[in-house]
This record gives structure tokens, sequence and C-alpha cells, in this order.
């Protein structure tokens, strides 16, 4: 018996492991910082930053 968990999405029945959840927690936690200081700064009026022209080089 693994370590899984049944989910319900659209009425299918996933299962879904604590490997699957740590790929996405660990990032949430990781990014927190940089999320909420874009966050903060919209209202503040500073602008966004843009990193476009880094795109054709990422994975």
């Amino acid at each position: 018996m693994g370590l899984e968990h049944p989910l319900q999405f659209n009425g299918q029945t996933m299962s879904v492991g604590y490997e699957d959840l740590s790929t996405h927690f660990a990032p949430l936690l990781s990014d927190q910082g940089t999320a909420v200081a874009w966050l903060t700064d919209r209202p503040a009026g500073r602008p966004a930053a843009s990193h476009c022209w880094t795109l054709p080089t990422q994975p």
C-alpha cells in the first residue's frame, strides 16, 4: 500500500502520491518571496520587469 490519496476531478478518480505533491509544493514555497514582492510592487506603482527575451534560451 503506497502513500497515495484518491482525488476526484470532473467525475474522474485519480491517485495522487506524495512525490506528485512535492513537485508542486516545493516550488510554491521557494517562489513565495518572489511572488509576494511582485504582488506588492504592482499597487506601489513599480513596473513589472520583462524577461521575455530569455524565453528562447529556456528549456
